[in-house]
């Protein structure tokens, strides 16, 4: 590392502060995916294709949030600079299940498309048109950083600024290439496919307002609140998606664009608010996801009222049982 380099770094205590903080945000990610993965499994009320989806998601931001307990950990150490033997394996692993995590958010979107609009067509509601997607998603999320790690050397590896093991945002035509086909991709099929959904309620909608009775207004409230909760969803994921990968595709630009040298915070940032993100994104499947929150709501509150019914036990097994004795013995 040469001496203008190390000139220009951040402090030693920026690198703490902002590894730190994603190691943090990554136990949060980490605890809300196994609570999502441990419930559904152990549930069969939960036994569906969306949590099936919802599952696959879950075990996509589980594997990136792993590694990013990893990159803090070692981020922080003494012996980050010599970790380079192992930065493709963790660069090439961390982009893909990026890659993975983006396209099964596209991958739940196709499935709600299949029940609300195409329904009909029993073959796309089945098991195993789903098991055949999650394979896909996962066949794809690895396939997109395999084309730069074969046909562009030193896209992955240990990148100095940020102290972690990625592909680096200087190596323009691979950091391109994998930010359209693992981020904007699967981002804008998320976004198509929620507004036919929304389009297409909202047509059929309008089309049975003028025939229905005062018997049916409940069910027309029911669509209108579907509505809602799909442009909620919209929302929420391609908002999180969208500002998951702004800041690195910041810097694949400026790198490209201007002659000005990148800021060096810059390349950490980018590097950590992906997984900020992703671990936002699974609280927010946690909020979202109905059958999950009650069943882990009622399990807590459930031990709670076991716990406050044992200790009134205690206390009145002591005053109907123990103070009687207590007072007789000191009658006599």
């Amino acid at each position: 590392m040469s001496t203008s380099l190390n000139m220009d770094m951040p402090s030693d205590l920026f690198y703490i502060i902002n590894y730190a903080s994603k190691l943090a945000i990554a136990v949060i990610g980490l605890t809300f995916g196994f609570t999502i993965i441990f419930t559904i499994v152990i549930n069969r009320q939960c036994h569906n294709v969306s949590n099936l989806l919802v599952c696959n998601t879950c075990i996509a931001a589980t594997i990136h949030l792993i590694l990013a307990v990893i990159a803090s950990i070692a981020g922080v150490g003494k012996a980050w600079a010599w970790d380079a033997p192992y930065c493709i394996a963790r660069g090439y692993t961390f982009v893909a299940v990026i890659g993975t995590f983006c396209y099964s958010y596209s991958i739940q979107a196709l499935s709600r498309m299949f029940f609300a609009i195409f329904h009909k067509y029993k073959h796309l509601l089945h098991w195993r048109t789903h098991f055949i997607m999650i394979i896909f998603n996962w066949f794809i999320g690895f396939l997109v950083p395999t084309l730069p790690l074969i046909f562009i050397h030193g896209s992955f590896g240990l990148e100095i600024e940020s102290r972690g093991c990625v592909l680096t945002s200087k190596a323009f035509s691979a950091a391109i290439f994998c930010a359209v086909a693992s981020f904007s991709v699967p981002l804008s099929l998320v976004i198509v496919v929620y507004g036919i959904i929304f389009y297409n309620v909202y047509q059929s909608t309008r089309r049975v307002m003028p025939f229905i009775s005062n018997n049916n207004m409940t069910n027309t409230r029911s669509n209108a609140k579907r509505e809602l909760k799909i442009v909620q969803q919209l929302v929420i994921q391609a908002g999180c998606l969208s500002c998951g990968g702004i800041f690195y595709l910041t810097n694949i630009l400026w790198h490209k664009l201007s002659d000005i040298p990148l800021p060096k915070p810059m390349y950490l940032i980018g590097f950590s608010f992906m997984t900020d993100m992703i671990s936002l994104m699974t609280v927010f499947q946690f909020f979202m996801n109905r059958n999950v929150k009650e069943i882990v709501v009622q399990r807590i509150c459930g031990r709670f009222l076991i716990r406050k019914n044992h200790r009134t036990d205690h206390t009145i097994f002591y005053t109907q049982r123990i103070m009687p004795r207590l007072n007789e013995t000191i009658i006599v």
